[in-house]
């Protein structure tokens, strides 16, 4: 599925192509040592056995041997080629046959690092005839593959996916908490800090904001046009945006200082979206529950919470002009990074601006009262810190070095 406005524009050092089975010409030849290497070395009981033997010699340091001398040493190592193998070759009906191979002792060694290096590669390749790159394979049946870009190696791309599935424990544990949660014969149980602080955890992958790892998964194919759609809509720009700023974190072409204004703007966004959705899912679900539940059609009642939705929006506004010119700002800032590899002084300032001002307007907001509470909050008047922790949030970025800026 095409995915038009996904961009991995950040150019990351070229990887090297993923290897097929058209690589490796020798490892798929009827008679590679690959194909016929028995899994227990010395237990030979596929091909045929031939009779004679052949030989493969090693010579150690054959560059300091006299051309002169060079017969007599193959000869007296020949005669000292105690330890044996298997060579496979074509017979003469065109099947695979085996030759007993003798082999002196620095040989040997060769040809046991071989048989063990096979047995490793076994343990990734169940069928030696298909030796294309089975976990990239079942990545792209799921995902783009342009997602692997930044990845290095399968190890990487492994650790991905073992990361998002350990999140999707975490969440099928939330949905067994909180069903014995409610249960009367495991409530009280469930109240202990252990099963609560779990809980916490799952719940948090669910409602907690996440613009850096959500403009992965909104490229898995599950999304389409559409859905990639939601993402814009809930942080502001689309998913290549949001790829550019999660790449920007550890492009080496940039100075650590400019990274790490990237850094902290993933933070900020997400405590931002954060506090929007926490504020209001507050309330909304006071719009429901406040919304007639008798005495009026269901046309009426939806009337009802349109009302209470469009004055929710009219709230909602000032927030939402004061994030789109902190996003704005931001995009600037991506593109100068990707394309000067330095900041212009005034796009600076207009995003410290920016970022500034949103602050003080979700200090301030309305949205973070109680029904009956007219004084806002403790948490909002540190905001951007963690709403429900003390651990530290900068209120700003730390500004590069004056020669990552550029006036204009």
């Amino acid at each position: 599925m095409a995915n038009t406005d996904v961009d991995f524009d950040v150019d990351f050092p070229p990887r090297a192509p993923f290897p097929t089975a058209a690589d490796y010409t020798r490892l798929v030849l009827p008679t590679s040592r690959w194909i016929n290497l028995p899994q227990n070395v010395g237990q030979e009981t596929g091909a045929t056995q031939e009779a004679g033997f052949d030989a493969l010699i090693y010579i150690k340091d054959a560059g300091a041997i006299s051309p002169d001398n060079l017969a007599s040493v193959v000869g007296d190592l020949f005669k000292g080629a105690t330890y044996t193998s298997s060579v496979y070759r074509e017979g003469q009906g065109g099947q695979v046959v085996r030759q007993a191979l003798a082999v002196n002792e620095g040989a040997h060694n060769i040809m046991m690092e071989m048989n063990e290096l096979i047995q490793l590669g076994r343990t990734a390749y169940s069928d030696p005839m298909v030796l294309g790159d089975w976990l990239r394979a079942m990545f792209e049946e799921r995902f783009r593959l342009d997602l692997l870009q930044d990845d290095n190696g399968r190890a990487a791309t492994l650790r991905r996916v073992l990361d998002w599935g350990e999140k999707w424990v975490e969440v099928r544990y939330r949905f067994l908490h909180h069903f014995l949660r409610d249960d009367p014969r495991h409530w009280e149980r469930m109240e202990e800090e252990y099963y609560q602080t779990s809980g916490n955890s799952a719940n948090n992958i669910i409602h907690q904001s996440s613009v850096e790892e959500d403009c992965l998964i909104a490229g898995s194919t599950w999304f389409d046009t559409d859905s990639r759609a939601m993402y814009k809509h809930v942080y502001g720009f689309t998913v290549r945006h949001g790829v550019r700023l999660r790449s920007l974190r550890y492009w080496t072409k940039i100075p650590t200082t400019m990274r790490n204004v990237f850094r902290w703007a993933v933070m900020y966004i997400n405590r931002v979206i954060g506090w929007r959705e926490g504020r209001l899912r507050i309330q909304v679900r006071n719009l429901i529950a406040s919304r007639p539940k008798r005495g009026e059609t269901g046309h009426a009642r939806n009337d009802s919470m349109r009302r209470g939705m469009d004055a929710l929006e009219r709230e909602l506004g000032p927030f939402i002009t004061a994030y789109s010119l902190f996003i704005n700002s931001l995009l600037t800032l991506l593109d100068d990074a990707v394309v000067r590899r330095k900041f212009v002084r005034r796009a600076w300032n207009n995003f410290m601006q920016a970022a500034r001002r949103l602050r003080e307007f979700i200090r301030r907001s309305r949205l973070n009262l109680g029904p009956n509470n007219n004084r806002q909050p403790r948490w909002a008047e540190t905001f951007p810190r963690d709403e429900e922790t003390v651990r530290e949030f900068p209120n700003e970025p730390y500004a590069p070095e004056p020669s990552y800026f550029i006036n204009g």
